[in-house]
């Protein structure tokens, strides 16, 4: 199809992505010997993706005006809900953890408890740790220890009194 007639048609991207959810092949129906296999929300806003990139080159060429993949309407992807292992596991995680080291065991405990993500975990130093008051404050991320933005800016966790009084951590 050549470009220029895609100019203002956006329901053409539409149909598109309609049909690709039903069949990922440019079938016209069913005939023998296909199976029509539908594609997932993803692999729909990939093709998406790669139009509207290519788009915005005929764009910038002056070939079209507008990118007609801007107004067009890929499939919206599904959250996906996170299933947090049980109290039971975590605990035996946990204990099974602290056995082996201690320093492990407190990491650990310090995932479960904060929900700080691994990159915050090992950005953590010693002046994060305000243990005559009984807190843990979050501020930074990964091993270069850049700023954590927004999710947990100054972040301040409460320690339980066993981490406090921890031999490790004197």
């Amino acid at each position: 199809m050549p470009i220029r007639k895609l100019r203002h048609r956006v329901d053409i991207l539409d149909k598109l992505y309609t049909h690709l959810r039903r069949c990922n092949q440019l079938c016209t129906g069913p005939t023998p010997g296909h199976v029509c296999k539908p594609m997932s929300a993803g692999a729909v806003r990939r093709v998406h993706a790669i139009l509207s990139a290519s788009l915005n080159y005929g764009v910038s060429w002056g070939w079209i005006e507008r990118n007609p993949a801007d107004y067009a309407h890929p499939p919206k992807l599904a959250r996906r809900q996170a299933l947090p292992p049980r109290p039971q596991k975590i605990a035996a995680l946990l204990n099974a953890a602290g056995a082996v080291n201690e320093e492990l065991g407190v990491f650990l405990w310090l995932a479960v408890t904060t929900g700080a993500r691994r990159g915050e975990l090992v950005a953590l130093r010693w002046s994060d740790f305000e243990l005559e008051r009984g807190l843990l404050r979050v501020k930074r991320i990964g091993l270069t220890g850049t700023d954590v933005g927004q999710r947990l800016r100054g972040l301040r966790v409460p320690l339980l009194s066993q981490v406090q009084e921890a031999q490790w951590l004197t």
